[in-house]
């Protein structure tokens, strides 16, 4: 329980969920899903308390001289404190459930993380172990569009660009980066890497999850106009070069013919849906003005 996995995927529709899936898939490890947010909120707890240790360190020498007649407003236990109390919550909400399910390790998979993160978990359990998983951005970008929580296209291009970039930069032993077309394509010498680097068997894992299609997205991936305008920004080719892949701005899936197409037919379609709720509300509201 004191060695937790931390599988971070630098954004959306990058595999998280299936290596979730094939890791909890042995007797040894769960991985949880994503907690949306609460890391981040965490350790904006542990810095924001951490800015005041000055301030609170004024209060406990004015309280052990004077007592309850200093100004006590400020007084807060050691800040030092903060990183176990952080420590403690993340052993109540995950460890004590994954007991509950006879696995003796825990772990979560998270979307919405950067390496400044990882540092932040691995501060906590420094015996823990992180995965830094990355997709190509062509990819995943089209593949969020074809989902219906989409965010928009320079949103999503931003945020694949910054953590990819940080996940890059981070040189912790702890950390093991993994692109998600290598995990496709050799799906054995990928888990071995991994396990290797978690302390895993990788005999006891059921690898018939890569071959099963479990898609939540509604339909198939899509490139429009703004997924290629984005991609053709030259910060995300740059870091994109770096992660390894090829320039996006000459990927063969960016066609401007079929991007304004598909622009142009969404755009008729979102009009109609408009149209039609204008209609109905329209016919609703004669009715009542003729009761």
């Amino acid at each position: 329980m004191d060695r937790p996995v931390f599988l971070l995927a630098s954004a959306w529709r990058s595999g998280s969920t299936l290596l979730q899936r094939v890791l909890s898939s042995g007797p040894e490890l769960f991985v949880w899903g994503e907690s949306h947010g609460a890391v981040e909120r965490l350790r904006l707890l542990r810095d924001g308390l951490a800015r005041h240790r000055g301030i609170f360190a004024a209060s406990a020498r004015a309280h052990a001289a004077r007592g309850l007649d200093a100004f006590i407003a400020n007084l807060n236990p050691d800040p030092d404190r903060v990183a176990l109390a952080c420590r403690a919550w993340f052993e109540a909400y995950y460890a004590e459930p994954t007991r509950a399910k006879a696995r003796r390790r825990w772990g979560f998979k998270e979307v919405r993380c950067d390496a400044g993160h990882a540092r932040f978990l691995l501060d906590l359990f420094p015996e823990g172990r992180v995965i830094l998983l990355v997709r190509d951005p062509v990819s995943v970008l089209a593949s969020l569009r074809s989902v219906g929580w989409y965010r928009d296209a320079p949103a999503a291009g931003e945020h694949w660009r910054r953590a990819t970039e940080s996940f890059l930069d981070f040189t912790d032993p702890r950390a093991l980066l993994v692109r998600y077309e290598r995990l496709i394509a050799d799906p054995g010498a990928e888990l071995e890497r991994i396990c290797a680097h978690l302390d895993l068997r990788v005999e006891l894992l059921d690898r018939t999850h890569f071959g099963r299609k479990v898609r939540a997205a509604s339909g198939p991936p899509t490139l429009e106009l703004p997924q290629l305008i984005e991609l053709h920004r030259p910060a995300l080719r740059e870091v994109a070069m770096r992660a390894g892949y090829d320039d996006p701005a000459s990927d063969p899936r960016l066609v401007w013919a079929s991007a304004l197409r598909a622009t142009a037919v969404r755009e008729l379609e979102t009009a109609s849906r408009r149209v039609g709720r204008l209609g109905q509300w329209l016919r609703a509201r004669a009715r009542r003005i003729s009761r």
